[in-house]
């Protein structure tokens, strides 16, 4: 069962998703106080904690889903783990029964902290049960997005909780930043599931839904709000002018891979890749503009 356990971990869940998730965190907590400018939440080991947790809250997810997709897996994805018989739902269910406890393990060093998790944990239990309307949940991607999309919200919502606790942050504003930084993530579940007409399949898209064009121009009005949010908090916060012009640089380039595609209806690389290099991007900009205001 561990060596199974270990296949599911490595296809499904490697170390460079725990990292990156991990780092995420941190990057957030980052940028949320660099506002007020303390950056010694870095050698507080409660934010770690914090950060682990979120990483548990993702493998949560990503088991529940194991389960809540297993026929549709079958026929669409045959050969992960689970679908192909590698990895047994027994397995996953002994993973999920360590991961649950760890997490409120990790924070249970504070009562309110304790309590965020737990809403998150709430909140992927009404995942798991498709928000008790899988009938209407299964026949409607847009409505399984807005219902379970959200959960960016709940974990952000755990890291600010810590950084309130901890006195890192005292206003709400503070925690704006979050927002373009969140919605990285909404352009990657939606870029995700774009596909020029050529490429579509049996599996559902939101350029099957909607049209390829008009999936497009959805995913590129979620970057302009990106584009906006950190602009503005460059912008706002004085800092260093040379992120903001090599920011708006990146930006431009992958706005204009969804412009071509919305003007072609063909593109060279998958959106899923646009979308995760353009989340790592804005992530690395808000990482490193708040390391030179502290320097």
């Amino acid at each position: 069962m561990i060596n199974r356990i270990g296949i599911y971990l490595k296809e499904m869940f490697p170390p460079l998703h725990f990292i990156g998730t991990y780092l995420f965190t941190i990057i957030l907590a980052a940028a949320v106080c660099s506002i007020k400018g303390d950056y010694s939440f870095i050698k507080d080991p409660t934010i770690h904690l914090v950060a682990l947790a979120v990483v548990l809250l993702s493998l949560m997810v990503r088991i529940m889903d194991e389960f809540k997709d297993y026929e549709d897996d079958l026929k669409n994805y045959p050969n992960r783990p689970l679908p192909s018989g590698r990895v047994k739902k027994g397995d996953l269910k002994v993973l999920q029964s360590i991961v649950i406890p760890s997490i409120l393990l990790l924070c249970s060093f504070n009562l309110n902290v304790f309590i965020a998790a737990l809403i998150c944990l709430a909140y992927g239990g009404l995942m798991y049960k498709w928000f008790f309307m899988e009938e209407r949940m299964r026949k409607s991607l847009p409505l399984a997005f807005a219902t379970h999309n959200p959960v960016i919200i709940v974990k952000f919502g755990l890291i600010c909780t810590v950084l309130f606790e901890r006195g890192y942050v005292d206003s709400i504003s503070s925690t704006l930043i979050g927002i373009p930084l969140m919605l990285t993530m909404t352009n990657w579940e939606i870029s995700r599931k774009i596909r020029a007409p050529k490429d579509e399949t049996e599996y559902t898209t939101y350029s099957k839904i909607w049209g390829p064009k008009v999936a497009a121009s959805v995913a590129l009005f979620i970057q302009i709000l990106v584009f906006a949010g950190v602009m503005s908090f460059l912008i706002n916060y004085n800092h260093h002018l040379l992120i903001v012009a090599i920011y708006l640089l990146v930006a431009t380039y992958f706005a204009w891979q969804y412009i071509n595609f919305i003007r072609t209806l063909s593109h060279k690389s998958t959106f899923k890749a646009h979308a995760e290099n353009l989340a790592l991007g804005t992530q690395l900009t808000v990482l490193f503009a708040a390391v030179i205001k502290f320097i």
